[in-house]
């Protein structure tokens, strides 16, 4: 799901450190061919350094609204097909077990029947949870939490990268770990769920 993701940061690496290479390889042009005191050393070093600054800023700008697109793609996917409802006879089963003492055995019981259905399993979280009952369920909530604490971090990344090998945040989602890791994440709760992204 999120292997565009990775896609926009390895392009956006990319293209910085292609830019990177063309302003040294021009800086070394001027500095073997004009006065360092020289206004001429200063125009053309000005010039240069104004286009390098152009160009990653297009980069940063470029990858940023891509990066933003992907993830709300994503979350609008998850918010769809969560807001799907809940079959009559179901929410009075449920509106039923609210009014019932039950067990974290019941709890149990329950969160297997209706596994896949996300809203059943939010409600028997919260009715757990009122009645102090332990209730393992993956919430969209969390989901869009790591989404976003995610979406946040590549953009970051993209503010303060500065090469290959110069961060260690930076290295973490230029290689991917980071990524991957909430992606795997986020594949358990959409396939429990039967959710397409």
């Amino acid at each position: 799901m999120l292997q565009q993701v990775k896609k926009v940061v390895y392009d956006y690496s990319k293209k910085y450190n292609k830019y990177t290479e063309e302003f040294k390889k021009d800086k070394a042009y001027v500095d073997a061919n004009y006065v360092s005191s020289g206004s001429m050393w200063a125009d053309g070093f000005k010039s240069i350094k104004e286009n390098y600054n152009n160009l990653v800023e297009e980069a940063r700008s470029v990858a940023t609204e891509e990066t933003k697109v992907i993830f709300k793609s994503i979350t609008e996917k998850l918010n769809k097909k969560i807001a799907e409802g809940v079959a009559p006879g179901v929410v009075a089963e449920l509106e039923l077990l609210k009014t019932t003492k039950v067990t974290k055995d019941d709890i149990d019981a329950y969160l297997q029947k209706y596994y896949n259905n996300y809203l059943v399993c939010k409600v028997l979280k919260e009715l757990a949870e009122k009645k102090e009952i332990q209730a393992e369920v993956l919430t969209l909530t969390d989901q869009m939490e790591l989404l976003e604490d995610l979406k946040n971090q590549v953009i970051e990344f993209y503010r303060i990268y500065s090469g290959p090998s110069k961060s260690y945040k930076c290295e973490l989602i230029l290689n991917g770990n980071i990524i991957d890791n909430i992606d795997s994440q986020l594949k358990v709760f959409v396939v429990r769920y039967g959710i397409e992204v």
